[in-house]
């Protein structure tokens, strides 16, 4: 039979400074896990959200610009079609009247 020593009073903190140790540790990842949860992730998204939100509203604002600038374009081209089908065309009455001469 094999007879335990007994190493008296400094097992006993030895055992006690290991359990604050890890309570302590404990302690410290449960509060990182709520303020991360908790406080940091909603600001973080917040702050994610409010950036996209103002790249939307600029993207936004640029396609408008351009929608605006194509729609004068076509506005244009349909213009100078109908004001094209109302006159005859001036190169067409030149070669009926003169020929163009070959080189």
């Amino acid at each position: 039979m094999v007879r335990r020593q007994n190493k008296g009073p400094m097992m006993d903190f030895q055992v006690v400074g290991t359990l604050i140790g890890n309570l302590g540790i404990g302690a410290i990842l449960a509060w990182y896990l709520w303020y991360t949860t908790s406080i940091q992730q909603p600001r973080q998204n917040a702050a994610q959200n409010e950036i996209v939100r103002s790249i939307v509203d600029g993207f936004r604002a640029d396609m408008t610009v351009e929608r605006d600038h194509r729609n004068g374009l076509c506005d244009a081209v349909r213009e100078l079609t109908a004001e094209m089908k109302q006159r005859p065309c001036l190169a067409r009455q030149q070669q009926q009247v003169e020929p163009l001469s070959t080189l």
